[in-house]
């Protein structure tokens, strides 16, 4: 998309019993999903714990990135000031195989209308 931001949507379910990470690169910035025996967790603060199906929704427009980790009500959105100049989506696994039950993404269109 030539001449501006874009925008996403992204909504991933996944088994990571045997995986050890899952990260998932959004405009530069890295969102790790660690597993291990206590659950999972996004950093220090998000944690799921007691299992490892992941489900994990980032809606990312031109100044925010909102990430909905699992469906405990988790929410975490950093403020990204300046649009990063890497506008792809990147996956890794790391540890083991993922089974995916969902992996959709979505570009999101303006809200605003061109005349």
């Amino acid at each position: 998309m030539r001449g501006g931001s874009i925008t996403y949507d992204i909504d991933i379910e996944a088994d990571l019993t045997e995986a050890e990470r899952l990260i998932l690169r959004v405009r530069g910035e890295r969102i790790v999903v660690q597993a291990d025996e206590a659950g999972l967790s996004i950093g220090k603060t998000m944690k799921i714990p007691g299992t490892r199906k992941l489900h994990l929704r980032v809606v990312v427009d031109n100044t925010l990135q909102d990430d909905y980790f699992d469906q405990h009500g988790v929410y975490y959105s950093p403020r990204t000031p300046t649009p990063h100049p890497d506008k792809f989506l990147h996956l890794d696994v790391e540890g083991g195989p993922v089974t995916f039950s969902k992996l959709r993404v979505h570009q999101l269109k303006s809200i605003w209308r061109k005349h």
